[in-house]
């Protein structure tokens, strides 16, 4: 009754193809989020231009005078590759914006890509100063869909080679997948010329080993889980919808993590016929993190039970947690939560459910 993993990975997203082929080869670890700012200091940055920066209650603060034509950029001091950065920000006047892969040089002080912040439009799409200009431009309707007005928003700018991805608030605003530009440079922070800028930003984090991918954006749509020929269920995390303020797809586990108590995964399942089930789980943890109620509904019927010990967060087991009465027919399988919790649930790799004739 073994569920064909890579089988059900390739027939997932177009914009995912080609991430599966080294999947949990030996030696990985676990993503992990380094700061790129210590919240107190602007050690690791240098101004250049106009404007100022300041540190207040834990978010770097950028303001300009609109009659000020020159322009203001933070940059790090560190030259970046391949990376997966998120920060949140909040525009309250002015055009900003998230650089990365610059060059100090050009006429407004750096040259290079663009993720757009601006107060009231064009946030997510792609502009090269000093280059192409706008590479991906959104559309302003699109724009209200993921732009929190006067609110903290998350962006997730990844660049790995040609390959460049940005999300705001979870929703893929551009993407590119065989860009000829740069491939290395600085990160930045902008305020532009001849605005009157504020804008805030915090929480700002690299990730430069493993990828992740925020799966609820404009245009996703669940690909139902078709049963196999003995009528088994195989719910991977790779055909599943995340769906919450944090969760993230790993890509190379082949599991969502990042769990908080808002967070979920879904299904569409299609159950060939009536009778009981029995469900397997895959997923990692690490000891110290074990122990937190998780619910899983297929329906109307719904079981809870706890996260179990694996060992690490790179060791996965695959164990019978229950066993659930389904209805024939389209449903929807969601995973969740039971409730709060203090740090971290799991990572989940695959829910497997198997028709059994006994019913105990």
């Amino acid at each position: 009754m073994k569920c064909s993993r890579m089988a059900a990975i390739g027939l997932v997203f177009v914009f995912s193809a080609g991430l599966f082929a080294n999947v949990l080869a030996a030696g990985e670890k676990k993503p992990v989020w380094r700061p790129l700012w210590d919240r107190k200091t602007l050690d690791g940055w240098h101004r250049i231009g106009v404007g100022d920066w300041t540190i207040e209650k834990g978010a770097i603060v950028g303001r300009k005078k609109a009659d000020e034509p020159e322009f203001g950029h933070l940059v790090s001091d560190k030259v970046f590759k391949d990376f997966t950065v998120r920060l949140r920000f909040k525009a309250l006047s002015g055009n900003s914006g998230f650089y990365f892969r610059i060059e100090e040089k050009g006429a407004t002080g750096v040259s290079g890509f663009q993720a757009e912040i601006d107060a009231t439009r064009d946030v997510g799409g792609l502009y090269e100063t000093n280059g192409r200009a706008w590479v991906v431009k959104p559309k302003p309707g699109d724009v209200k869909k993921w732009l929190k007005l006067n609110e903290w928003n998350e962006m997730i700018v990844t660049a790995e080679g040609g390959h460049i991805i940005v999300h705001v608030n979870g929703i893929k605003t551009a993407e590119l997948t065989d860009d000829p530009g740069r491939a290395e440079g600085r990160l930045a922070l902008q305020l532009h010329g001849g605005n009157d800028m504020l804008v805030m930003f915090k929480n700002i984090e690299i990730l430069e080993v493993g990828k992740i991918i925020p799966k609820t954006f404009i245009g996703f749509a669940i690909e139902p889980i078709a049963p196999a020929n003995n009528s088994t269920l195989c719910l991977h995390a790779a055909a599943g919808n995340g769906v919450g303020p944090k969760i993230m797809y790993m890509p190379e586990w082949g599991a969502f993590g990042w769990f908080t108590d808002k967070d979920r995964v879904e299904w569409v399942v299609e159950v060939a016929k009536a009778g009981p089930y029995d469900v397997w789980l895959e997923w990692s943890v690490s000891d110290r993190d074990a122990g937190d109620p998780f619910v899983f509904e297929v329906g109307d019927e719904r079981v809870t039970a706890t996260v179990n010990k694996t060992g690490g967060w790179d060791t996965y087991r695959k164990t019978k947690i229950a066993r659930m009465q389904l209805k024939a027919g389209s449903q929807r399988a969601v995973f969740k939560p039971g409730g709060r919790f203090k740090t971290a649930l799991l990572d989940l790799r695959l829910l497997h459910l198997v028709p059994t004739t006994s019913d105990k």
